[in-house]
C-alpha cells in the first residue's frame, strides 16, 4: 500500500521505467508515478513498460494501442509498407 495515496495494489507492481512503473488493482491495469499516484484514470486489460515516452497498452476488446504517459492513445504512422 503507498503510505501516500492509501491506495492498494492487489495484483501485480513492477519497476519503474521512465518514471512510471506497472501496477494492477481490481479495476485493472494502468501506470503509477514514483509518489504511488495513478499517471492516468484509465485502466486497460494490460499494460506494458515505456520506452522512449509510449507504452502498448491493451483495451477490453483486446486491441493494443499505444498510450503516452497522460494515459492517451497515440496514433501510429504504417511504416509498414515496402516501396
Amino acid at each position: 500500500m503507498s503510505e501516500e495515496t492509501g491506495q492498494k495494489f492487489c495484483g501485480d507492481l513492477g519497476v519503474f521505467y521512465e518514471g512510471l512503473a506497472v501496477a494492477e488493482n481490481k479495476t485493472g491495469w494502468f501506470h503509477i508515478l514514483e509518489n504511488g499516484q495513478p499517471a492516468y484514470t484509465q485502466r486497460y486489460k494490460k499494460t506494458e513498460y515505456f520506452q522512449n515516452g509510449l507504452a502498448w497498452a491493451q483495451k477490453e476488446d483486446g486491441t493494443w494501442v499505444k498510450i503516452n504517459k497522460q494515459g492517451k492513445e497515440v496514433k501510429m504512422k504504417n511504416t509498414s509498407s515496402v516501396q
